[in-house]
């Protein structure tokens, strides 16, 4: 098959992309920065370099694409996050329909049921609903959960402050991810004959919030760390 992939060679772009090379298929990486070329090209793919914000890139990219692999990078600006993340959707949308790319599928987020109350992924609430209008398409839904390496982020915070500084309770429950499970998931999708809408969650394990605390805190021999 020939298969279009989003998101560079990024967390989950690039063991998907590996994993479906490694199977035989077609592969065209699309990044926005020209400096990834020579390592998308070392996996064995194709690279398309150009923005995800310019139309006819994407269509150029996508003629002749029997599936593709849509995200939306975690960081569409300074400002206006979910507007830009809103309109990145509407161009892949509206190159699926110029292109007639027959699968998809999307990397969403669990929460995205409800446009309020979510943060940045309000955006692709609003994205799913485009590719629902998708008509004569099969689009999957991968609704991951929270992803592991986000904790990376907090590692300053933990050895200065002792704290994770999150905006949940302890008692949270938190569904997370790993990337490399997204792409496992991605690739079964992307490859296998179905019709219409599905969504799929995505979760490695479910936590509460206490457990990583409690994780952290003896990875810094801070047994009171508490979050």
């Amino acid at each position: 098959m020939k298969i279009i992939i989003t998101g560079s060679v990024g967390n989950v772009a690039k063991p998907l992309a590996q994993q479906l090379i490694a199977e035989g298929h077609d592969i065209t990486v699309i990044s926005s920065n020209s400096s990834k070329k020579n390592e998308i090209e070392n996996l064995g793919a194709k690279a398309a370099i150009g923005s995800i914000t310019d139309l006819a890139f994407l269509v150029k990219t996508f003629e002749g694409a029997d599936a593709a692999f849509l995200m939306t990078p975690p960081n569409m600006g300074g400002t206006n996050i979910v507007e830009n993340t809103i309109n990145a959707g509407k161009n892949y949308a509206q190159a699926i329909k110029q292109t007639g790319v027959k699968k998809i599928v999307m990397l969403s987020s669990i929460g995205v049921e409800s446009p309020i109350e979510n943060g940045p992924i309000k955006g692709l609430h609003f994205i799913e609903k485009f590719y629902n209008e998708l008509e004569n398409n099969s689009v999957t839904f991968l609704r991951a959960g929270y992803f592991y390496i986000n904790f990376f982020n907090d590692i300053p915070l933990i050895k200065n402050a002792g704290i994770i500084g999150s905006n949940f309770p302890e008692t949270a429950t938190i569904p997370v991810v790993h990337p490399i499970d997204i792409a496992k998931a991605a690739a079964e999708e992307l490859v296998k004959y179905s019709e219409g809408k599905k969504v799929r969650y995505i979760v490695s394990d479910v936590r509460t919030a206490s457990d990583f605390a409690k994780a952290f805190g003896n990875a810094i021999g801070n047994l009171s760390f508490h979050g």
